[in-house]
């Protein structure tokens, strides 16, 4: 029983693949063969961080946060100084004034030029912070030097479909899925003055990005995990602010289900600590916030195909993942174990079916696409998974390629 617990817990804890799955070095070798990255300075005047004095979300201020007309983008900081430049395929790093992490300490994000017309935005992995257990295992803090990913996606190989794009890497520490927004710092059972700032911080990055890559043709915002739930989320605002690139988004392993999967009351739970009602589920409105117990937050789907009309979206996911069904089983039995030391358990059988839904109820327009494939892995875009995994004779980068040209198909089992 003690082992078994064990590679529950940790699969929960790194938030990224089952620490008993085979495939989990592979994941983690992604990032150590990188280069570190070269560090910039950021000295934009316009990159500033306004922070509220309490943890109230409806008086929070600044980037990030809903003005009067409840846009959740009306306050997000303008364009700033492009990024500096540098030589193609070479990563570098830049903190950005009044980023700042779950601690405190400076954030920023790391970048490389490409030779295309094209940019990837990419959303990192990592635990979330919503109890006293989850937090234990969320970092709070970026290491440096910051060494990015160089597996999956990130290769520069020839048969990679984005081989040669611009990149921006978004780090992840934070503790909310990069979508939080209380500066002012939240407190609940085992967590005191967590400043939940995902949301907050991508503001003053976009207002670096943007002006870097303004004119750029295509335009990829993915992430896996917590980066699939924080591109997802924040993939409208880089819509907005490129409305003459074709945009496209990947969710990886990060889906959001329906109330009938994912309790209400946990969505409740991260809609009060992390703050996101005010932030990307705004736009939504009443649509993602008239549900009962604080649910709904998967007719955001629906909401970005009636926005972005034009946009093409999708979902890649195992459909027994072991690692997400670990963070939805905290909302099993109305919470009842939500502060408990680990979550009961969320079968496999009822995950795919939450997915299936997602993929049969939500994501039906024609511009949606999903990925599904059989076994209790987590996470795809890092590793050599991306290249080896196949469904029904299709090829996962084959289904991201199609994505990428604005061709979306429904791949399962």
């Amino acid at each position: 029983m003690a082992r078994k617990m064990t590679c529950r817990w940790a699969a929960l804890a790194a938030f990224v693949v089952p620490a008993c799955s085979p495939a989990a070095d592979a994941v983690d070798d992604t990032s150590t063969g990188a280069a570190a990255t070269s560090t910039a300075n950021d000295s934009s005047s316009d990159a500033a961080q306004t922070s509220s004095s309490g943890a109230d979300e409806s008086s929070s201020t600044g980037s990030g946060t809903t003005g009067e007309s409840g846009d959740p983008f009306a306050e997000d900081p303008p364009d700033g100084d492009s990024l500096p430049d540098g030589e193609p395929f070479v990563w570098q790093w830049i903190d950005i004034e009044g980023a700042r992490c779950r601690d405190g300490s400076p954030a920023g994000f790391a970048y490389r030029y490409g030779t295309s017309a094209n940019l990837m935005v990419f959303y990192a992995e990592g635990g979330a912070c919503f109890n006293a257990s989850s937090c234990l295992f969320s970092d709070a803090a970026i290491e440096q030097p910051y060494i990015p990913y160089a597996g999956g996606v990130f290769e520069l190989r020839a048969d990679n479909p984005v081989h040669d794009w611009n990149v921006v890497l978004i780090p992840y520490c934070t503790g909310d899925i990069h979508v939080g927004a209380r500066p002012g710092g939240a407190d609940f059972q085992g967590g005191e003055h967590q400043q939940f700032v995902g949301w907050t911080n991508n503001g003053l990055f976009l207002a670096r990005i943007h002006p870097t890559f303004a004119d750029v043709e295509r335009l990829l915002v993915a992430g896996s995990s917590a980066g699939g739930f924080g591109g997802g989320s924040n993939f409208e605002r880089y819509a907005v602010r490129f409305p003459d690139a074709e945009v496209v988004m990947i969710d990886d392993s990060g889906p959001p289900l329906a109330d009938a999967y994912l309790a209400p009351c946990l969505q409740a739970h991260w809609r009060e600590i992390w703050g996101i009602t005010s932030t990307f589920l705004a736009s939504c409105g009443d649509s993602c916030d008239d549900q009962r117990d604080g649910g709904g937050i998967v007719d955001i789907v629906a909401h970005l195909e009636q926005a972005l009309p034009d946009a093409t979206m999708g979902f890649i996911s195992y459909l027994g993942d072991e690692t997400m069904r670990q963070f939805y089983g905290f909302g099993v039995d109305e919470c009842e174990n939500l502060f408990a030391i680990g979550p009961p358990e969320f079968s496999p059988e009822l995950y795919a079916a939450g997915l299936l839904d997602l993929r049969d109820t939500y994501a039906t327009g024609p511009r949606w696409g999903t990925f599904f494939i059989e076994g209790t892995s987590h996470i795809t875009l890092l590793d050599a998974r991306f290249y080896s995994e196949r469904v029904g004779g299709v090829s996962l980068r084959d289904w991201f390629a199609a994505m990428l040209a604005g061709e979306p198909s429904h791949i399962a089992p």
